[in-house]
């Protein structure tokens, strides 16, 4: 099964263009590879991705925050306002922080942090991740040399559909067979995504739209 422009731009109202041809065309190119060829497994991707990428807005982690912001996102690390402040609006400085000694990171200022920051349009996070996708059959650039390849159509894309065949996400695409359900795995994929269930009401709603546009 392929997808087309009219399809999604039917589901997103006012969806740009500018990135909607690139999306499409890789998604048609690669989808079998991933096994998205079924209508419940396609609907929770687009659902997810959209959500993910503002609607395919965004390719790389926007890590530029105000201090009260940071205090919100990450309680544990900054829990006063002058600590928060160090790291506002900085989103390099931050970065190296916030990721630093995780995900196959090294320490502050090794700067990994900002060099393996999220990228695709589901965030590809930490050098581990990269190292990873890097050994990806069908990849010809390096991405852990050169990490903002994955910022670029198609990594961009080829990135996440690599992250949703990792996890088995299609496995629980699957469940969904256009019943009540749906809505319940919305939730199960999305802690696989980013670990908990953070803009979960968006996520839901791109959910409904793609399936009612795709006929699941």
């Amino acid at each position: 099964m392929t997808i087309n422009q009219a399809q999604l731009t039917r589901a997103v109202p006012n969806l740009e263009r500018k990135n909607l041809d690139s999306f499409v065309a890789y998604f048609n190119m690669y989808a079998i590879h991933f096994g998205l060829t079924k209508k419940s497994r396609i609907v929770h991707f687009l659902a997810q991705v959209f959500n993910e990428s503002g609607a395919l807005k965004a390719t790389s982690e926007n890590m530029n925050y105000s201090a009260e912001r940071l205090m919100q996102v990450w309680s544990s690390r900054f829990k006063t306002l002058e600590v928060a402040k160090q790291y506002a609006h900085n989103p390099e400085k931050l970065a190296n922080n916030v990721y630093a000694n995780r995900m196959g990171n090294g320490n502050e200022a090794s700067g990994d942090g900002w060099r393996y920051r999220g990228r695709g349009l589901i965030g590809l996070t930490g050098k581990t991740n990269y190292a990873d996708f890097n050994k990806f059959d069908l990849l010809t650039d390096d991405v852990l040399k050169d990490p903002d390849k994955v910022a670029d159509y198609p990594l961009c894309l080829v990135s996440a559909m690599w992250f949703w065949d990792k996890y088995d996400l299609n496995d629980l695409a699957d469940m969904d067979l256009g019943g009540s359900n749906g809505e319940h795995i919305v939730e199960q994929i999305t802690k696989k995504v980013n670990g908990g269930l953070i803009g979960i009401s968006q996520r839901k709603y791109y959910y409904r739209r793609f399936k009612k546009e795709l006929g699941l």
